[in-house]
Order: C-alpha cells, then sequence, then structure tokens
C-alpha cells in the first residue's frame, strides 16, 4: 500500500512538474515583452498585468506543492535532531500529520475561495477569478497527496526502529 501511495505522488509529482515549466516559461517570457512593449514602444500590454498574477500564483502554488514531494521547503530541525535515531521517525510522523491537516484546510477553504469568486471577474481579460484561485485546491490535494505519502513511509520507518529493524 505505501508504495503504491508513493508512485501516485511520485507520478502526480512529475505532472505538476510538466505542468510548472510552461507555466514560469510563460511567466517570464509575458514579462519580458510586456516590459520591452512598454519602455521601447511606450505600449502597454494591459492584459498581461492579469496573465502575469495567474501565472505567478499557480507557479507558485504548484512548485510549493513540488518543494514538498522533494522535501525542500525549510525546515525547523531543533527537535528532530535531538531525538535518539529511533525516534526520528516519530518526529517526521508528526511534522507530516501538521502539515496534512493545513493541506486539508487549504484544499477545503481554497474550493470555498474559488467557489465565492465564481460571480467575479478579472477586468481585462473578463474570465471568472475562479481560475487564480483554483490553484489553492489543487495545489492543496498535491499536498495532501504528499503529505499523506510521507506519513506512510514515516510510520513504517517507525513500526521498523521500534521493532529493533534497521530503517
Amino acid at each position: 500500500m505505501i508504495d503504491l501511495l508513493d508512485r501516485v505522488s511520485f507520478g502526480a509529482n512529475r505532472v505538476a512538474e510538466w505542468l510548472l515549466a510552461p507555466i514560469l516559461a510563460f511567466l517570464a517570457g509575458l514579462l519580458v515583452i510586456s516590459v520591452f512593449s512598454r519602455y521601447v514602444f511606450h505600449i502597454a500590454m494591459v492584459d498581461a498585468v492579469e496573465l502575469t498574477r495567474i501565472a505567478f500564483v499557480w507557479g507558485c502554488f504548484l512548485g510549493a506543492a513540488v518543494a514538498l514531494r522533494r522535501g525542500a521547503h525549510v525546515r525547523v530541525t531543533f527537535l528532530a535532531d535531538r531525538l535518539q535515531e529511533r525516534w526520528r521517525p516519530l518526529g517526521i510522523l508528526m511534522a507530516n500529520a501538521a502539515f496534512l491537516v493545513f493541506a486539508c484546510l487549504m484544499v477545503w477553504h481554497g474550493f470555498a475561495l474559488a467557489d465565492r469568486m465564481r460571480v467575479t471577474t478579472l477586468p481585462t481579460l473578463g474570465i471568472a477569478q475562479t481560475w487564480l484561485y483554483a490553484a489553492l485546491p489543487v495545489s492543496g490535494a498535491l499536498m495532501v497527496l504528499h503529505a499523506t505519502a510521507g506519513l506512510a513511509r514515516a510510520g513504517a520507518d517507525l513500526r521498523r526502529g521500534l521493532m529493533g529493524a534497521r530503517p
């Protein structure tokens, strides 16, 4: 079961990485074109502001989910470093459980916020703001998946450590 969960988490992360690359390339390209257009041709691209905002928000939230899977988020390991080797998985388990609660709240409230924003539109693009706020529940769902896989791995490591086997 842990292997299946880990494979699903890995696969979902690969999809997020593949989506993240063109989003960030689009963001960077649009910013360069927008700045060039404004300062060289003195023509403001009004749509660029909202498009870059959407790309930036999606890039940040998908990037946060990818970073969680990679273990790249900043961590405070003060307490975990003081635990005995066999009890460290317990610290990791507790941290993953706390993050899982946060990610579930992110999905729940993200859906509520995206739903509320469906009646308002982005002024220059004329599309529902739901497209902007949908990044919250989507990345939250990825984080739930990654945190659940991490929780399962930490639980297995803890069981192995408490039984005297090498983790």
